[in-house]
Parts: structure tokens; sequence; C-alpha cells
């Protein structure tokens, strides 16, 4: 009785678990955050706030890598550690950080697919209207950007008795909605409910 007592406390005081569970942690940190790091950058939010974004993806890294060793060390105190156990660890987290791009544009979508979910996509308030995006049919406007003026997006009719309709925040990704950039579009953008 005293030895298998014994054994048990050898296994859950082995220091030898820390090594295997560090070795976890510290790959899946770093995968974290370069995860974050390029959710920040389809956000924006590395462009604008430098400092802000470089927090988020050092706290995603640092948290996540916690969490993993003390997950990881309780794992390997019940079961002996093998570094196969570690291979297989990293290339599930390695998988599910090649999501992390798709995932990142499908939450920060660029400029064209915001354009269509916000406004003028099925369903949305320029829907049926000059205004709908050019992924309609049949084709109803047409889209520029100012490169004198970046954010800047102008949707023109093709039907030219309808004015054009100038909206700001017209960048990829972005954490801020599109909204009129002048009287004239915040009227056209009332007269429909948006």
């Amino acid at each position: 009785m005293s030895s298998t007592v014994a054994a048990v406390s050898y296994r859950t005081n082995n220091p030898e678990n820390h090594l295997p569970a560090a070795a976890v942690a510290s790959g899946t940190g770093t995968v974290v955050f370069f995860s974050a790091f390029g959710v920040t950058l389809q956000a924006r939010l590395w462009h604008a706030h430098h400092l802000a974004a470089y927090g988020v993806a050092l706290a995603s890294g640092l948290v996540a890598g916690l969490a993993v060793f003390l997950v990881a060390r309780a794992v390997f105190r019940r079961i002996e550690a093998r570094w196969w156990h570690i291979a297989i660890a990293l290339t599930a987290v390695l998988g599910l950080a090649s999501t992390t791009p798709a995932a990142a544009a499908y939450v920060f979508p660029d400029l064209m697919d915001r354009y269509h979910a916000e406004l003028g996509g099925p369903g949305r308030c320029l829907s049926q209207t000059p205004y709908a995006t050019e992924k309609s049919f049949p084709k109803a406007s047409q889209i520029t950007f100012d490169d004198t003026r970046p954010g800047l997006m102008t949707v023109t009719p093709l039907d030219t008795s309808f004015p054009r309709l100038t909206l700001n925040h017209a960048v990829d990704g972005g954490i801020h909605h599109l909204t009129p950039a002048d009287s004239e579009s915040a009227q056209i953008l009332a007269a429909h409910h948006c």
C-alpha cells in the first residue's frame, strides 16, 4: 500500500512533467501570438493603434500558453508524457491556427463584402435601389474609390438621374460601419431607412 502511494506521489510531483508541458505551452503561445497578430492586421487595429494591437496579440499568446501549460501539466501527471504527445498537440494547434486567416476575413471582411453585408446586399436597405451592390443582377451601380482620400467609397448608380452615394470607413477589415461622408449621402441613406 505504501509503495503504491509513493509511486503516485512521485509521479504527481515529478518535475519531468514540466518540460513537455512547457514545450506544448510555448509552441501554443507562439502560434496564438502570431494568429492574434494576423487578426489585428485584418481588423486594421495594427494600422490605427500599434500599442493596443501588440498588447492584444501578446496577451492572447501569454494567456493561451499559460492555460495550455496548466492543462498539459495536469494531463502529463496522469499519463507519462512522450514526445509524440507533444508533436500531436502542436500539430493540432497549427491546424487550428491555419484557419485563422479565413476566420479573420469572415469577421473583418473586405470593403466590398462589407458594403454588400451592411447596405447593398439582398435584404439590406439599398438592395432594391440603384445603389445595390455590384453583385446584383442586373448591375445597378458602380463602386469606385478615391486614391487621394483613403477610406472613401463612392457608389454611382448607372441611372444618372440618381446622385452619388459617398461613404466613409471604406477599408478592408476595419471595425467601423460604413457611414455617409456628406449631407447628400446622409439624406440618401435616411430616405431608404438605413
